[in-house]
């Protein structure tokens, strides 16, 4: 992430709820075990039953889904293999995702079904929050400069995707579907909830210029 401030690399950390694609917990934070067992904590917050949780191969979430749910969980992994990418342009090659090879489900917890060990639904949201969100448009500038801006649009993202946002494959929000929710949000709705908060919290003050998004 470019700026004064030297944020560096930001990564977002989703959890997604397979049949109401409802978000259930975001992270914007760095790619370190801290913020791995700070989402899954989270995560495990979140769910009132046991449940079925995929993740990739990164190092850090066995550990941390352990601690979080100890072993009131069906959790299993599923590592992906990559290999080169057929290009011979050194430049596309640094674009573009490597050939994937094939993969390999691995239990970790409990009685995971193998049928259901995928990370196919949150992929398909990674490329929704990029073609929605152009800040993570790669090349252009469109970048985040600050993180706090990069934190509230990741927060408008997913507020538009569980509250206002029809699901096709559903038919309605995925807070609807969920039971979180009676109703598909407007933008007015959201800015009236907001400004319902900022007056309970901050007593009408004014918001500091450099937290403006």
């Amino acid at each position: 992430m470019a700026g004064k401030s030297g944020d560096g690399d930001v990564w977002v950390w989703v959890a997604l709820d397979s049949d109401s694609k409802v978000v259930i917990s975001y992270l914007v934070g760095d790619r370190s075990a801290g913020c791995a067992y700070e989402f899954i904590g989270d995560l495990a917050g979140r769910v009132v039953k046991r449940i079925q949780l995929t993740s990739d191969g990164y190092f850090a979430y066995p550990n941390s889904v352990l601690a979080s749910f100890g072993h009131d969980v069906d959790y299993g992994v599923l590592i992906k293999v990559f290999g080169p990418d057929a290009s011979e342009n050194s430049n596309e090659r640094r674009y573009s995702p490597g050939t994937c090879n094939g993969s390999r489900k691995v239990k970790q917890l409990g009685m995971p079904d193998r049928r259901y060990i995928s990370t196919s639904y949150v992929e398909r949201q990674n490329a929704s929050l990029r073609l929605f969100n152009k800040r993570f448009s790669r090349l252009t500038l469109a970048l985040s400069k600050r993180l706090i801006n990069h934190q509230h649009a990741v927060f408008l993202h997913y507020f538009a995707h569980n509250f206002m946002r029809k699901c096709r494959t559903i038919g309605t929000t995925p807070a609807m579907a969920a039971g979180i929710a009676d109703k598909v949000w407007t933008a007015d709705d959201l800015i009236s909830a907001l400004e319902d908060e900022e007056q309970k919290l901050a007593k009408g003050g004014r918001i500091n210029r450099e937290d403006r998004s």
